[in-house]
């Protein structure tokens, strides 16, 4: 901002200006001006400064004389101010507002290493206000219109005391700002609505200023107390919003957890199967972020809470690809197995986080990336009221699982009908009400077909079935071999355990009638104003402007109340001051108070950024381990190209496994003391079911 436009805010903010001038006017009674007083605070009128010219207030006259110079082409800043005691009071008497380019300077640095250009021309182009005791009013007591340099109106807008930023473009930037969107993005929107930069009254660099100075926290030391403040205004919102914060010894965050009302809501039914991933890690202090995900009735993923963890050491996950299939094959999984679920939240955490995001930042992209989450599971259920897939088979089963099951998780039901096609059953034995089946399953890898068997058993009696490959126990649908298996013995129709209700769309579920709390902190009550009005202008003309003549009408109705605003503004001489409020928080939430509360310490890195995740290195670690196994493979063919037996069987494999296992838990255990006692206050620890 230009050393005039600074002045010209800490001048026009002062209150005993204010006071001064009213105290003034009030002493003087039966008055009457032959001058007439010119209304400059509203209007953009072409008169050029004279003298005598009168103003009601130092601040009309002021922005008289700034609207003047942005029309001419020049900027202003105030030279001098003159003060004296009046009534006990120290008020401005006098204040002199010259060009910007007045003066003469020489620069002391030599000519080629300059790097700023020289504004002084020596000019002589200025306006002198003067207060009238006797009538409180401002004039013009002196004035030069003459510059030593060329003028352009067209470029004054570039000027940055000329650039100003509306309250309809702040408030668009605001919310772009909370949607994720670029600063460039925003500021080409904004062109585009006006036919191009030029029309506009700003830069792009104004945009990307106003988002850091005004949006974004970034010191250190004001992070943690707005983001305690943050929580504490959601927990307002919603008092079902949890959050814990741990701190060390100096007070500095160690740990933060934190989940919404639906999130906690969603925990009842989704919290079965919840994989706790610490593989992505983008903010300014280089802590890693860990999500709670988990699997709604359509099968998507859905967020149960979040953490920020300092301590969290990656070791303990680098054989996890060996011991979970092992361990975990004919455990519940709803899909969640393979790395895939995680590097799909990743790809939803980058559109809105980034490696400078404060603490603030970070927990505020992260509910829109919940709010973005909610959004997809509502339109899911939205298609699910609207129609059902039709089945591929005549199947009496497959019509079953059609009325229960959502669109999505039906889905998956019917690929296992199509794959039954592929199915053969090849041995029958019979043990009492056991029978024992082998399933040949046709599939075609690298273009040749092989042949997979399954055994699965059937119980004549109760129609149960169980199948080695244990896709229901842990995906919660029937496979294919089971499938081929009912349709033999010709079942018409699965039990109850073969439908699970956390597939089904004809459960009430309590957390869909919770929305995700915004926080609006960021908009003050102006703001706040303004949007409602504008809300109430697009409805009126949403609903009846839709011809020139009615169009007439509404801005007939608008200039009416511009003239009534105009006369109001007039006679209101008192700034309104809107307190800051003040947020308070609970001992169990946050152990030290908002002032000994320290951001979490940076540590200094070297060299090239590291990547946003943890799990890069496990995977080049896992690559670079699959490579020598497969030499090793290679290395081990007999003769006629065929592979010798290991003698390493499965069975020794899982005895093996067992002490990483073992070991894993143990590390899990003495990294994350701290933050398990945070996991017990939102939510028993006995329910969590967490899969690394």
């Amino acid at each position: 901002m230009a050393e005039g436009a600074e002045e010209f805010v800490q001048q026009t903010n002062s209150p005993s200006e204010i006071v001064a001038s009213q105290s003034i006017s009030e002493n003087i009674e039966n008055y009457t001006s032959s001058d007439e007083v010119i209304n400059q605070a509203i209007g953009d009128e072409e008169v050029d400064p004279e003298v005598g010219m009168c103003f009601g207030t130092l601040e009309d006259a002021r922005a008289y004389y700034y609207r003047y110079a942005a029309r001419t082409g020049f900027v202003v800043k105030i030279r001098t101010t003159g003060w004296e005691t009046i009534n006990d009071q120290r008020v401005v008497v006098n204040q002199a507002l010259h060009c910007n380019r007045d003066g003469y300077r020489t620069s002391r640095v030599k000519a080629p290493q300059r790097r700023k250009t020289v504004a002084s021309t020596n000019c002589k182009a200025r306006c002198y206000l003067a207060l009238d005791k006797m009538t409180g009013q401002w004039r013009i007591s002196r004035v030069e219109v003459s510059h030593s340099h060329p003028l352009n109106p067209k470029l004054s807008g570039m000027f940055s005391a000329n650039r100003q930023l509306s309250m309809h473009v702040k408030d668009l930037i605001q919310q772009n700002d909370q949607a994720g969107i670029r600063p460039s993005k925003t500021y080409q929107a904004l062109a585009n609505a006006v036919g191009g930069p030029a029309n506009l009254t700003f830069t792009e660099k104004d945009v990307r200023n106003y988002i850091s100075r005004h949006l974004r926290i970034s010191g250190d030391e004001t992070d943690p107390k707005e983001l305690l403040k943050h929580f504490s205004r959601m927990k307002e919102l919603n008092p079902n919003f949890f959050f814990e914060i741990d701190v060390d010894e100096n007070h500095s965050i160690r740990n933060v957890f934190w989940a919404d009302a639906r999130c906690r809501a969603a925990w009842e039914y989704f919290g079965d199967v919840v994989t706790f991933d610490t593989t992505y890690k983008t903010n300014r202090y280089d802590v890693p972020f860990g999500s709670f995900v988990g699997v709604n009735h359509h099968g998507m993923s859905t967020l149960l809470g979040c953490a920020l963890l300092r301590n969290e050491d990656t070791h303990m996950f680098a054989d996890r690809h060996m011991w979970v299939p092992v361990f975990f094959k004919d455990e519940f999984w709803a899909g969640m197995r393979s790395t895939q679920r995680s590097e799909s939240m990743h790809s939803v955490f980058d559109k809105y986080l980034n490696s400078k995001s404060s603490l603030l930042q970070f927990v505020r992209q992260y509910q829109n990336c919940v709010i973005d989450k909610e959004q997809k599971e509502l339109e899911c259920d939205a298609a699910d009221l609207r129609g059902i897939i039709p089945c591929v088979s005549s199947s009496p089963i497959e019509k079953q699982f059609q009325r229960e099951y959502t669109n999505s998780m039906f889905r998956d039901v019917q690929d296992q009908f199509i794959k039954k096609a592929d199915c053969d059953i090849s041995l029958i034995n019979h043990h009492g009400t056991s029978i024992v089946c082998e399933v040949d399953q046709q599939k075609m890898v690298f273009d040749m077909s092989v042949y997979s068997r399954y055994q699965v058993v059937y119980c004549s009696q109760s129609s149960d079935v169980q199948c080695d490959c244990f896709m229901f126990q842990s995906n919660g649908i029937l496979c294919c071999h089971s499938l081929a298996v009912l349709l033999h013995f010709r079942v018409t129709s699965v039990s109850s355990q073969y439908i699970l209700s956390r597939w089904s769309k004809n459960v009430s579920r309590r957390h869909t009638y919770i929305r995700s709390s915004i926080d609006m902190d960021r908009s003050d009550e102006s703001m706040t104003i303004f949007r409602q009005l504008c809300s109430d202008f697009y409805n009126i003309a949403q609903d009846f402007v839709a011809t020139p003549e009615v169009a007439a009408i509404l801005r007939g109705a608008m200039d009416s109340a511009r003239e009534k605003l105009r006369e109001h503004k007039e006679f209101e001489h008192q700034a309104a001051h809107v307190p800051s409020a003040i947020y308070s928080h609970t001992h169990d939430e946050c152990p030290v108070s908002m002032d000994e509360l320290h951001g979490p310490r940076r540590v200094p890195t070297r060299g090239r950024p590291t990547s946003t995740r943890l799990g890069a290195d496990l995977e080049k670690s896992i690559k670079k381990r699959a490579r020598k196994n497969k030499n090793t493979h290679n290395h081990n063919k007999g003769p006629n190209g065929n592979a010798q037996p290991s003698p390493t069987n499965v069975a020794t494999s899982y005895k093996d496994t067992r002490p990483a296992c073992s070991e894993m838990t143990d590390n899990l255990a003495m990294h994350s003391g701290s933050f398990i006692s945070l996991l017990n206050s939102f939510h028993n620890a006995e329910q969590l079911c967490m899969y690394i």
